[in-house]
């Protein structure tokens, strides 16, 4: 978030009223000078701002003696608009789409880019409001239980999950060990093709195959399960590799899964929060961690509001980005439509099947994926081998491996994956910068 000067006096000086606060909810009026010193802002400047900051009603005067400043409104009623509009800037919101420094994020699947509402919403309340202790019982401390609840409900209207109970947790790896520790007396059945948590979390698992596009074998499935003679058994394999929420539509009652986990940072949110979806009608979860009896006993620890409350934003607005998907993958197409062009040879994995509509990835003959990541990373394009949780892994990806790719084409896929907003001239320079490295490596080499 990038903030223009009068901005920044403006939201330093609300914030300097905002600090007078006395018991009872009144607000002492304070001098612009006492605040100008405080903060180290030029009073000239800073009265120019003021000016307009009263224009608005955000502010008001007292004179005579104990005068000055106060607020003109309720602090909860004000917000970034009104700030903006007062002091007639626009803020600029560095999306992550096309990053930092003129970046093009195209690594969208490792963190998707923090959505408008979220920075909007949750920006206000960290500048104007605050997040408390969800336990106290105390008048702001209910607050912030209202907003846990709030995101609880939001949860299950969203993802279409009525009758599930939510657990929050700090992330979906997190939520992923919860359902693997609630089932420790199950055989536990996976997916070739799953995440580091689910892979490393599993006890003795029975790997299901994929085949060669990174569809799983319901044949094998149905052997392994009528193997198991009456054994209860977990079965967990992801919707989509990877990270499916926010991509495609998502119904958990459609799914008819006793477990369902999402994660906060990969559909818009900030990182810090997960959920555990669970149908507690047929099954149960058992605590991981143990102290208070925050999320009813079943997750100790103080939960991370802001980070819940963002999920619960980014979920508000999931259909919105479910739709812009459309867009999406006919950028995505274009990509691989260059980038098959350019080099005949390359491998573009599951390219034939059903898949997520942002994500591609690509094989680049004799070229390895570090050497792709640093060649695209100094032209200013961030994309990325694979789950961001097993990028420091040496060696080939276990999920290419399990669709049977070869150790040297493994070895040289990388991950692509877009988000709303990417335009023809961010492909244009991805599929040339792709091009560039595999023409510069094979000319050095030869």
């Amino acid at each position: 978030m990038l903030m223009t000067t009068r901005l920044r006096y403006a939201v330093m000086f609300m914030v300097g009223l905002l600090n007078q606060g006395q018991p009872g909810g009144a607000f002492k009026p304070k001098r612009a000078s006492s605040i100008a010193d405080k903060q180290s802002l030029s009073e000239g400047y800073l009265e120019r701002v003021i000016t307009s900051l009263k224009s608005k009603g955000l502010v008001k005067s007292t004179r005579g003696p104990g005068g000055g400043y106060s607020l003109g409104m309720p602090p909860e009623h004000i917000t970034l608009d009104l700030l903006l509009d007062s002091v007639g800037d626009k803020i600029r919101m560095v999306r992550v789409v096309n990053g930092d420094d003129g970046y093009i994020y195209a690594d969208y699947n490792a963190t998707a880019a923090v959505s408008a509402p979220v920075r909007h919403k949750l920006g206000n309340e960290l500048l104007f409001g605050g997040f408390y202790n969800p336990s106290s019982v105390h008048k702001l401390g209910q607050k912030a239980r209202g907003v846990i609840e709030d995101a609880r409900g939001t949860v299950i209207n969203r993802l279409d999950a009525a009758g599930y109970d939510v657990v929050f947790t700090s992330s979906g790896t997190e939520a992923n060990n919860l359902v693997f520790r609630s089932s420790a007396d199950c055989k536990h059945i996976i997916s070739a093709i799953e995440h580091p948590s689910v892979m490393n979390a599993a006890v003795n698992p029975t790997i299901i195959p994929v085949s060669g596009s990174g569809v799983i074998s319901l044949d094998a499935l149905d052997g392994i399960l009528s193997s198991l003679n009456g054994e209860k058994a977990l079965v967990s394999v992801m919707l989509a590799n990877n990270e499916a929420c926010g991509k495609i539509p998502v119904s958990v009652l459609e799914l008819g899964a006793d477990f369902v986990t999402i994660s906060s940072h990969k559909i818009g949110g900030i990182p810090g929060a997960g959920a555990l979806l669970f149908n507690s009608k047929n099954v149960g979860v058992e605590p991981m961690i143990f102290g208070g009896l925050q999320e009813k006993g079943l997750r100790a620890g103080t939960e991370n509001v802001a980070a819940i409350c963002s999920l619960s934003i980014a979920l508000d607005g999931i259909q919105t980005c479910v739709g812009e998907m459309a867009a999406v993958r006919q950028m995505r197409d274009l990509l691989e439509r260059k980038i098959s062009e350019f080099v005949p040879e390359c491998v573009i994995f599951g390219r034939d099947v059903d898949r997520l509509p942002n994500t591609t990835c690509v094989s680049m003959p004799g070229v390895s994926k570090e050497l792709q990541v640093m060649g695209f990373d100094s032209h200013k394009v961030a994309i990325g081998v694979g789950s961001a949780c097993s990028s420091g892994k040496p060696g080939a990806s276990h999920v290419l491996s399990a669709l049977g790719a070869s150790d040297e084409c493994a070895q040289s896929a990388i991950r692509i994956s877009l988000g709303p907003g990417v335009t023809d001239d961010q492909i244009c320079k991805i599929a040339d910068c792709w091009y560039g490295i595999y023409s510069n490596f094979h000319a050095a080499v030869n």
